[in-house]
C-alpha cells in the first residue's frame, strides 16, 4: 500500500510546482512577441558565431568559441551554445528565445522552491519553521519569481546569461546541502560530482558564478555549524579554503583563456567610462540600497532599462552618499551578528550583498542594471515568508480577525506581482516601446534618446532621427566619447544614404578625432572615399585597419577592390588571395579574383572563379555583369547571349540602368559592355514604345 504521508508530500509538492506554473505563464505571456534589444544584437543577431544553421560538431565548437577560424573566445560558452540552437531550431523568431528563458525562469522557481526545501532538514534551521517549510518554500520562491524586477532578467532576451547561470548555480547549491545530508559514501561522491558540475556549467552561463563557493561556505556556517561559541570548526575552515583555492583558480582560468592583462584593462575601461573606480565604489552603496527598494517596493513605474543615477565624486555629494554606505554597513554587520539568533535573516542578507561583489564593487561596468539583482535576490524573501508564518500563528492563537485577513493577503500580494510584471512587460513588446518608456523615466541618459534615434532611422524617419542623434550628445553617456562616436557616425551613415557623400566624409571625419582607433570610422571613411573615387584617402584607411587586423575581411575586400580600380592588378589578386585563405566560399574573394584574372588578360582562369562566386551568390546582379564581361573576352558568344538573357529576364531596367550609372561601385567597367547593355536597353524601350 502506499504511505499517506509520503502521497500526501507528493501532493503538495506538485501543487506547489503547478501554482508556480500558472502564475508565470500568466505573469509572461505577453511576451513571446517581444522584440530584440540593445545587447541582444551584438550578441545573437549580429553574432554569426550563435547563428547555427547546421547541426555539427564544426558549428556546435564555432558556438561555444573553440574553432580557430573564429578565434579562440571562450566567453560564456554554455549560454551562447544556448542560443545557438535557438538559432538552428527556428532562426531569428524571437518566440523560441523567449520560451526557453521562460522555461528557465519556471525551472529556477522550482528550484529555489527545493533549495529552501533542502535548508529545512539542515540542524540550524529554526525549529519552529520545519513544519511549514512547505508554505514557507513557496511563498519566498513566488514572491521572488513573480516580482517584475525579474523581468530584465528574463523578457530581455540576451539577459539568458543570467538566469542560465542563476540555474546551474541553484543546481550547485542544493547538491552541496545533499552532500552535506547524505551519510552514504557513493551519495556523496554523486552529489560531490554534481556540485561540480553545476558550477563549472554556472562559470560558463556568467561569471558572477564565481562567488558561489563563499555562498557555500555561507551555507556551512549557517545551517551546518553548531550553535555555541566554540571556535569554527575545521571542517568550516576547509570549506572557506576550498572556495577561496575555486575562486582563484577559475578567475585565473578565466583571465587566462581571455588573454586578458587585469590592471590594463580596468585602467582602460574606466577612461572609457564617465566616472572613475573610486566614484564607482562610493556610488554602488546608493545603488544597492536603491535595488533593495525596487525589490520590495516593484511597481512598473520604478523599473527601468536605464537609470538617472548621479555619480557620486564625494561622500558628502550627493548627500545620500554617506547615508548609504552606513546603511550597506549596518546590513553587513547585523547579517553577521544574527548568523546564530536569526539564520534565515542573516542568510538573506548576507546572500544579497556576497552576490554583488562582482558587478557592484572595482569593475568598470555600468552603475546600474536591474538584472543584476536576479540572483542575489533568491533567498531575500525566505524570512519574509517564515515571518507571515509566525504572525498567522502567533495570530490564530488569539483568535484575532486579522488572521483571517493574514489569509487571504498572500493571495492579494500574489494577484499584484502578477499584474506588475504583466504590465512591466509590455514596455519590452518593441524598441519603441521600450526606450520611449526609458527616455521618461531618464530623460538624462543618452542610451534612450539614442536608441530612439535609431529606431526613427531604420524606419526611414531621417530628419527626426538626426535630431534625436545631436540630443544624445548632450546628455550623459554611459561611456566616455563612445557614444558621441556611434551618434556621429550614424549622422553620417543617414547623410551617405541620402546621397550626401561630402558632408558624411566630414561626420565620419569627426567621429575618427574623438576615438582615432575605433575601426569601424577608417572602414566608414574608406568606403565613403572609394564611392567618390579618392582611392588613395580610402587606402590610408584601409591599411590602417589590415595593419590592425590582418584577418579584417571587409577591409581586405574593399583594400582589393580599390586596387581593382586604380589598376594594380598583381597588388589586388595578392589582397583578395589572402581574402580567400580566410573564406574560400566568399562571394567577394572569388569574385574579386575572377575579375583580376580576366583583366590580366587570363579569362580562363578568371571563369574558374566567377563560376565559385556564383554558386556563393545566385542570381547575384554585379557577378552576371562581372561573367558577362569575362565571356566578352573569351568570345563565347552563346554564354555571353545566355547571361545577357538572365540579366533582363530577372531584373528590371531601372536596376540595371542604376548599376551602369555608378561606375564606382562596378568592379570590371569595361565600356563595351556598358554599350551592349545600353543598346539592349534602348532596343527595349523602343519595342515599348511602338507598342
Amino acid at each position: 500500500m502506499t504511505d499517506p504521508i509520503l502521497s500526501c508530500m507528493k501532493n503538495r509538492h506538485a501543487a506547489a510546482l503547478l501554482t508556480m506554473l500558472l502564475l508565470l505563464l500568466a505573469a509572461y505571456g505577453n511576451t513571446f512577441h517581444a522584440s530584440w534589444h540593445m545587447d541582444d544584437y551584438s550578441n545573437i543577431l549580429n553574432n554569426t558565431s550563435v547563428q547555427m544553421v547546421t547541426l555539427d560538431m564544426r558549428s556546435l565548437a564555432r558556438a561555444v568559441g573553440i574553432d580557430h577560424a573564429y578565434g579562440n573566445n571562450l566567453s560564456r560558452p554554455v549560454a551562447n551554445l544556448t542560443f545557438a540552437l535557438n538559432w538552428y531550431l527556428h532562426g531569428a523568431n524571437v518566440s523560441g528565445f523567449h520560451l526557453i528563458n521562460l522555461i528557465i525562469h519556471i525551472t529556477n522557481a522550482g528550484l529555489v522552491y527545493l533549495v529552501i526545501l533542502l535548508l529545512g532538514a539542515t540542524p540550524q534551521f529554526p525549529e519552529r519553521h520545519r513544519a511549514h517549510i512547505y508554505s514557507i518554500a513557496l511563498g519566498a520562491s513566488l514572491l521572488w519569481a513573480l516580482n517584475p524586477i525579474q523581468t530584465q532578467a528574463v523578457t530581455y532576451i540576451v539577459q539568458r546569461m543570467a538566469s542560465l547561470m542563476t540555474l546551474f548555480y541553484l543546481m550547485a547549491l542544493a547538491s552541496f546541502i545533499k552532500f552535506r545530508l547524505s551519510t552514504r559514501m557513493q551519495h556523496k561522491i554523486l552529489w560531490g560530482g554534481l556540485f561540480f558540475l553545476g558550477f563549472v556549467l554556472a562559470m560558463g552561463s556568467k561569471e558572477n558564478a564565481v562567488m558561489l563557493p563563499l555562498a557555500v561556505a555561507l551555507v556551512e556556517l549557517i545551517f551546518f555549524q553548531e550553535n555555541s561559541g566554540r571556535v569554527i570548526s575545521l571542517r568550516l575552515g576547509g570549506t572557506i579554503i576550498m572556495a577561496s583555492v575555486l575562486i582563484v583558480f577559475f578567475s585565473g582560468l578565466f583571465f587566462y583563456w581571455s588573454g586578458t592583462d587585469i590592471v590594463h584593462s580596468l585602467t582602460r575601461s574606466f577612461e572609457m567610462r564617465p566616472f572613475s573606480l573610486m566614484e564607482r565604489l562610493m556610488t554602488q552603496p546608493r545603488v544597492l540600497v536603491f535595488y533593495l527598494s525596487l525589490i520590495f517596493y516593484p511597481i512598473p513605474q520604478r523599473l527601468s532599462l536605464e537609470h538617472d543615477f548621479t555619480v557620486s565624486n564625494s561622500l558628502l555629494h550627493p548627500w545620500t552618499t554617506l547615508p548609504s554606505i552606513i546603511i550597506v554597513g549596518f546590513f553587513i554587520g547585523a547579517g553577521i551578528l544574527m548568523v546564530r539568533k536569526r539564520p534565515l535573516e542573516a542568510f538573506a542578507v548576507l546572500f544579497f550583498f556576497l552576490n554583488h561583489v562582482v558587478e557592484s564593487t572595482i569593475l568598470p561596468l555600468e552603475m546600474v542594471f536591474e538584472h543584476r539583482n536576479y540572483l542575489p535576490s533568491i533567498f531575500i524573501f525566505l524570512p519574509v515568508a517564515a515571518g507571515w508564518v509566525d504572525l498567522k500563528k502567533f495570530l490564530s492563537l488569539r483568535n484575532s480577525q486579522l488572521a483571517s485577513i493574514l489569509k487571504v493577503l498572500p493571495i492579494l500580494v500574489m494577484f499584484l506581482l502578477c499584474a506588475g510584471t504583466y504590465a512591466r512587460n509590455l514596455d519590452w513588446r518593441s524598441e519603441s516601446s521600450l526606450w520611449t518608456d526609458t527616455q521618461r523615466k531618464a530623460p538624462g541618459r543618452a542610451r534612450p534618446v539614442f536608441n530612439l534615434a535609431k529606431d526613427l532611422e531604420q524606419r526611414g524617419h531621417y530628419k527626426q532621427a538626426i535630431m534625436l542623434y545631436e540630443k544624445s550628445m548632450a546628455l550623459q553617456p554611459p561611456r566616455r566619447k563612445h557614444f558621441d562616436v556611434m551618434a556621429l557616425t550614424n549622422i553620417g551613415t543617414i547623410l551617405y544614404k541620402q546621397g550626401d557623400r561630402q558632408k558624411a566624409i566630414a561626420y565620419y571625419d569627426k567621429a575618427l578625432k574623438i576615438l582615432p582607433e575605433t575601426a569601424r570610422s577608417h572602414y566608414n571613411l574608406a568606403v565613403a572615399y572609394t564611392e567618390t573615387g579618392q582611392f588613395e584617402r580610402a587606402s590610408d584607411h584601409l591599411n590602417w585597419l589590415i595593419e590592425n587586423n590582418p584577418d579584417d575581411k571587409h577591409a581586405l575586400n574593399l583594400k582589393g577592390f580599390v586596387l581593382l580600380k586604380q589598376h594594380h592588378l598583381e597588388e589586388s589578386l595578392s589582397i583578395s588571395r589572402r581574402l580567400l585563405q580566410l573564406d574560400p566560399d566568399s562571394r567577394e574573394s572569388n569574385l574579386q579574383i575572377g575579375v583580376t584574372l580576366t583583366q590580366m588578360g587570363l579569362p580562363d582562369k578568371g571563369a574558374w572563379f566567377l563560376r565559385r562566386a556564383y554558386r556563393a551568390a545566385p542570381g547575384d546582379l554585379m557577378v552576371m555583369f562581372c561573367m558577362l564581361e569575362n565571356h566578352l573576352e573569351r568570345r563565347d558568344e552563346v554564354k555571353a547571349n545566355r547571361i545577357m538573357y538572365n540579366i533582363f529576364n530577372y531584373f528590371s531596367i531601372d536596376a540595371i540602368v542604376a548599376i551602369l550609372n555608378d561606375s564606382v561601385n562596378e568592379i570590371g567597367d569595361p565600356e563595351r559592355i556598358r554599350v551592349i547593355l545600353r543598346e539592349h536597353i534602348n532596343q527595349i524601350v523602343r519595342s515599348q514604345a511602338t507598342l
